[in-house]
This record gives structure tokens, sequence and C-alpha cells, in this order.
């Protein structure tokens, strides 16, 4: 294999595929990358055996062949490459072993593995949905938090939840201790289904492949994703592909990750309906309770965080905290407009409070208090026009 491709192609190529590449504590072979060389083009891909990623590279493959390199070690030697030098990448065919990269007057050396021990790439294939996502990746990016990142015991938590019908996408997340929702219509996100589904489909997506694909934005835009809902032949899941560019270089990149399988949680169940109604409904200035709230997550408990929200009989939303570890206490009052209800109070984990709302948009947010039920946060104004709320569950207050 012999290759040409200029440094800032390839270091941007090998930045992107890095985004599912693990650091430590997986097998060797998952800190690789592959390399492949056609006519067709120069592709490379990683995987962390859930996530695909492929950039295609703008190059010249003077001879076609694969390379499986580790990813750090190729990084290091581009970077102390000149800028604006042309790399040449070549393996030999008496030593495949080796692979050799080059700039003028230098060479430099690095092991390979057998390609044959790289995973598996799955291909993109036919899909069945398919729509435009700029709309779709915002309210990714407005979600992502609420989900139960990592966590191995109960996977679908561990994904972002997509809703897709004629009428409306709706975007989900929760960890059990907060939810947020967002929906939009169908005319802010186009849908097209080529199957038999009636257009209505579900879809769990992994919450690293949101993480990667956001971190991927930050320098690329995505034009497109395309999904299957339901796993196909031989597959144990369906699949979501999510297509994109840099436009400065123009690479082109795809992701291809495996959806997460399971019944998402029914929120209808967890969310407070006619049947329970609020305690008390406040108007807040959204900056301001969570500047309050900061201040009081300073004192409270290294446990549960845990603040009381107690809504005065005058205008006004007064949080404490009590921490039994340091004998520490602190009170603050936020302004606030009474709507309903006085006497309320609840309960709450400030780190899971303070983060819902920092992801609502700043102006005044309505605030539903329960003392057993979860609260609910309205932003007035509504994000980019779509709509939104969050639920944050109580805590038992201890005291």
């Amino acid at each position: 294999m012999n290759v040409a491709i200029e440094k800032a192609d390839i270091l941007d190529a090998l930045e992107t595929v890095g985004k599912v590449t693990p650091t430590r504590g997986y097998l060797p072979i998952l800190q690789c990358v592959l390399l492949q060389a056609n006519g067709q083009g120069i592709r490379i891909s990683s995987s962390d055996l859930e996530t695909v990623i492929h950039c295609d590279v703008p190059g010249h493959a003077h001879e076609s062949g694969s390379v499986l390199f580790n990813l750090k070690a190729a990084r290091n030697i581009l970077k102390a490459v000149d800028d604006g030098i042309r790399v040449t990448i070549r393996t030999d065919v008496n030593n495949s072993e080796r692979l050799t990269l080059s700039e003028e007057g230098t060479e430099y050396t690095l092991n390979t593995m057998p390609v044959g021990d790289f995973p598996t790439l799955p291909d993109a294939g036919t899909f069945a949905h398919d729509f435009e996502c700029v709309e779709l990746t915002n309210m990714l990016r407005d979600t992502l938090y609420a989900a139960s990142q990592g966590d191995m015991v109960r996977p679908v938590l561990d994904a972002v939840c997509v809703r897709r019908g004629h009428d409306c996408t709706r975007v989900i997340a929760t960890d059990g201790h907060r939810l947020v929702s967002q929906w939009d219509n169908s005319e802010r996100l186009p849908f097209e289904a080529t199957d038999d589904t009636n257009g209505t489909v579900q879809l769990l997506i992994p919450s690293n492949t949101v993480k990667v694909t956001l971190g991927i934005l930050k320098k690329c835009t995505i034009s497109q994703i395309r999904y299957n809902a339901e796993a196909k032949a031989g597959e144990e899941r369906g699949r979501i592909a999510l297509y994109g560019e840099t436009p400065k270089q123009g690479l082109q990149w795809h992701i291809i990750a495996r959806t997460t399988d399971g019944t998402y949680p029914d929120i209808e169940s967890v969310t407070p309906g006619e049947s329970e109604p609020p305690d008390a409904v406040i108007r807040v200035d959204r900056d301001a309770l969570v500047k309050a709230a900061k201040k009081m997550y300073t004192v409270a408990s290294s446990q549960n965080h845990q603040i009381r929200a107690e809504v005065g009989e005058t205008n006004g939303l007064t949080l404490t905290v009590r921490n039994r570890e340091t004998g520490s206490e602190a009170t603050a009052l936020v302004p606030a407009e009474n709507v309903s209800g006085t006497g309320a109070k609840a309960g709450y984990n400030a780190d899971y409070l303070i983060e819902s709302l920092k992801y609502l948009p700043t102006g005044w947010v309505r605030m539903e208090i329960r003392s057993v039920s979860a609260a609910i946060l309205t932003p007035e104004v509504q994000p980019n026009g779509r709509d939104t709320f969050t639920l944050v569950m109580p805590l038992r207050m201890t005291d």
C-alpha cells in the first residue's frame, strides 16, 4: 500500500475517528484504526464494537491495500510533521508488520497489527427511514444530559429515545431521577418511511453514539440520519447511520451504530396528571434559581446534595440546606411569582435541579411543585419553537 495525504487532512480524520477509539482498559486492537486504500479513495475507520466511524480522506492512492495501526502513535508522529506537507504512508510487501510515514528528508516507522484481527465493520446497507436532521441533532444535544450514561444494569436508560410519527418527533431521556422530553412537528422534521410501519417508529440511540456525534459536530456538519428501527435478518439489533462532512477539509464521514434493544419506560406513568394537581405553581427566573441553587449546593450533603424548596405566603421561593455531616446551614430567597398554592415543600437533588435548569432557555420558568411526585419545569419561551418539559424527582426530606 502507498498513499499520499495532506498532514492536515489525515490529522483531522484521525481526530474524527478517534472519538470512538478507547484510550485505556480495552483490547489493544480497539486502540487501532484501519486505513484502506483502493481505486475509489482512502478511508480511515475505527470501532469500539458498538459504534463504527468511517472517514473518507482526500488524497492519492498509488497502491491499494489496508493497514491497521495504533491511533495515538500515528497521531503523535504526524503532529511532528511540518505544516502544509503531504505525508506518504506505505507498507512494504516483504515486511507488512511495519508502517512507514515519510515527509521530505524524514521517515518514521511504527508497528502494525493484522488487519484480519480488526472487528468486522458493518455495512451501511439499506435503511427504512430517512430524514433531515439539523433540528433533531439540536434536540439530542438538549436531552442527552438526562440519560443514565454508562448504566450497564439498565441499558435502555443509557440511551436517548426518539419516537417518530407523521405528526410529531419526540426525543426523551431519563435516568430515573430526572426526565426531559422535547417534541417538534413533522413540518420541521420532514420524514419518509419506505416500509410498512405506517410512519410510526421508535429507536433507542446509545448515549455514547450521541456523545460521539455531538463531539464531531464541534468541527463538522451533519446532513442526514438514516436508521432501521427493527433488526435486519441475521442481526440482533437495529442500526442507525449518521452522515456528515468537514467543509474546510472536505472530509466525508459517517457513523454506524447498533441501537439499544429493550422497552423504554412509559413516561406517561411518571408524569403527574390531572389527578395529581401541584401543591404550588410559581414563575421564577431561570438564572436566578440556578444561581441560588449553586450556592446551596456548596453546603449540601455530599451524599445526596439535598436542598429543600418551599413556597411561602409572600412572593418567593425559599431554598434551604442543612448538612448534618458538617453542621452547616444555608438559606436563599429567590424572587418568584406565586401562580397558585402556598406552603408547598419538597426536597431535590441540587445537582439534578441545576443541570435540568441549565438546558432550559434563559427567562421565566413555570415550576410545579409536589411533595410526593416530580416537579415539572416548563420554559415560558420554548427553545427554537420546540415544546419541552423537564421532570425532577423529589427526595425524601430528612429533616
